[in-house]
């Protein structure tokens, strides 16, 4: 089962997506959001999904992050929220 919630947290619009799945591994925590880091076999996957997102989220003045407290797999997504908007 795959989690989506949508909050806001001041100026930001902060976005958690999260499964039900076992959870990242401590030892892989630091080095998931590395360009080219993948756990799969070679052929598989570029590793490079979490780490575009990542870049996006920084050039829209954001964040993407780890949840590390939790047993799931979970990422929340901070953006600003527009001032036209509002």
């Amino acid at each position: 089962m795959i989690k989506v919630s949508l909050n806001i947290h001041g100026k930001f619009a902060k976005i958690t997506v999260s499964d039900n799945g076992p959870g990242i591994p401590e030892e892989l925590i630091e080095k998931i959001m590395q360009p080219f880091f993948t756990t799969k076999e070679v052929g598989r996957g570029s590793g490079l999904g979490l780490n575009i997102a990542l870049g996006i989220a920084q050039r829209h003045n954001g964040k993407l992050q780890i949840e590390k407290d939790i047993s799931t797999s979970s990422f929340t997504l901070m953006l600003p929220l527009s001032e036209r908007g509002r």
